[in-house]
């Protein structure tokens, strides 16, 4: 094969230059966009985020960690409002406020089920989400 002068040059340059291009993509494919999270995402609070908070109940962790799972707006239905409800260890346990009587040291995780999967997991009268409490020993 003959190679005109000069364009072994081009050539070489050509290729070294999509090779960086490439590399530089892919770097900036992986770089992390905003904090950090929690390895499974702001549905979920784990047993390392409550370590980083002194003892306190699992309202005040929510309040704390994930205030938008406190805030959600009680979905009207024909039988009246639907509050967020607790489950603990896929038992129901109540509404909102009986976090309160939850220690963190008891909990594993905490995580947050929108409606639509809460009705499928629950059944109906889940129209604002659940909280799903893991206890350390359930």
């Amino acid at each position: 094969m003959t190679v005109l002068p000069g364009v072994k040059g081009s050539l070489c340059s050509l290729v070294v230059c999509g090779a960086v291009l490439a590399l530089a993509g892919s770097a900036c494919a992986g770089a992390s966009q905003g904090p950090a999270r929690s390895g499974r995402g702001s549905n979920v609070i784990t047993r390392a985020e409550l370590d980083g908070l002194p003892s306190s109940s699992a309202y005040d962790a929510v309040q704390r960690l994930r205030p938008q799972w406190l805030s959600r707006p009680n979905t009207p239905s024909i039988q009246g409002s639907n509050p967020v409800m607790i489950y603990v260890d896929r038992h129901n346990f109540g509404a909102l406020e009986s976090l309160r009587s939850l220690n963190t040291e008891q909990i594993e995780q905490m995580e947050f089920v929108p409606a639509r999967d809460a009705t499928t997991r629950y059944g109906t009268g889940h129209a604002s989400g659940v909280i799903e409490v893991t206890t350390r020993r359930g």
